[in-house]
């Protein structure tokens, strides 16, 4: 049974739901994402990892949508198991998953780098910085820390700059011990700029 075939019946189950269509929008080995038409209903929005540690974000990714519904803030809203869950595990020949059902939000995809979409990102991360800094320490202490911290990011990247130097040839290898010395100093913080 293909992996697509075991996310429509772990659905299907979990979600006490049929007449349903899985519409493949990001496939990327361990993160896979569908948005789920359903016949007489809104679409939801199916989000699957196999990473490590899968299960513990996926608890963390809940209970801030959770946080967030409790508020009114515009975002996705969770759906949870017939039995009351917020993730459901799916353990398939190749890896354990870990799924979350949320509303579908319709709307563009905003990408690339033009000065508009970024405008529109950087509007859109102050609002929710704005609504974030409104917010008590005993509502947020038991969420955890953003994965892509600087003290999380800067350790992981110089592990694998060491993981990948031997392969790097000898003419790359000045440029990326160059790029490691300049992250040691500097672990609380990274500037990107693009030239």
């Amino acid at each position: 049974m293909n992996l697509v075939s075991l996310f429509v019946d772990t659905v299907g189950q979990a979600y006490a739901t049929s007449n349903f269509v899985l519409h493949p929008l990001i496939q990327e080995g361990g993160r896979q994402l569908y948005r789920v038409e359903r016949a007489d209903a809104s679409p939801w929005l199916l989000r699957a990892y196999a990473y490590p540690q899968s299960a513990g974000r996926q608890e963390q990714h809940a209970n801030v949508l959770k946080l967030l519904e409790k508020y009114g803030y515009p975002a996705p809203r969770l759906i949870l198991t017939r039995h009351g869950q917020t993730v459901t595990e799916l353990i398939s020949e190749e890896a354990v998953w870990q799924l979350v059902m949320t509303t579908f939000i319709e709307g563009d995809l905003i990408e690339g780098d033009t000065p508009a979409t970024l405008r529109c990102m950087g509007e859109a991360l102050g609002h929710f910085h704005r609504f974030s800094q409104s917010l008590s320490i005993v509502e947020t202490q038991h969420l955890s820390s953003a994965l892509w911290r600087p003290a999380t990011m800067i350790p992981l990247v110089q592990e694998q700059l060491a993981t990948i130097e031997p392969t790097v040839s000898l003419a790359d290898r000045a440029s990326t011990r160059r790029f490691d010395r300049r992250l040691q100093p500097f672990p609380h913080l990274i500037i990107y700029r693009r030239r």
